[in-house]
């Protein structure tokens, strides 16, 4: 049987319901919504439990579950020169690598922002 774990789930903060909400995308009618973000997911995660063994038991199919095991988490970018040598002494300033200092900016973005 598949595992809640299997499944990629997502948390974002609702300004509307002034709480967390977690949604699986290959669950998209399930969601649940906490004003802690620790506890929506654990909750999220025992619902998601509970489907799928109903759904096992009648018979259902199962969606497929995400594999992130087709990506490496490794890719490359070309870019100007002087772009590097800003991002470079960025990441200098800040005591980092030039890779955390792109992959933190990329995170504070945000999928959503970044147009994907």
């Amino acid at each position: 049987m598949a595992s809640p774990t299997d499944y990629q789930l997502s948390l974002d903060w609702s300004p509307d319901d002034r709480e967390y909400v977690v949604t699986f995308p290959a669950f998209p009618l399930l969601s649940v919504l906490d004003e802690d973000p620790q506890r929506a997911v654990a909750e999220a995660l025992d619902l998601l439990r509970d489907v799928l063994a109903d759904m096992a038991e009648a018979g259902d199919p199962l969606p497929r579950p995400d594999s992130l095991s087709a990506f490496s988490g490794d890719f490359h970018v070309r870019m100007p020169r002087s772009l590097h040598a800003r991002l470079a002494q960025a990441a200098d300033r800040e005591g980092v690598s030039l890779n955390q200092l792109i992959v933190t900016r990329l995170a504070e973005t945000g999928p959503d922002r970044l147009s994907i």
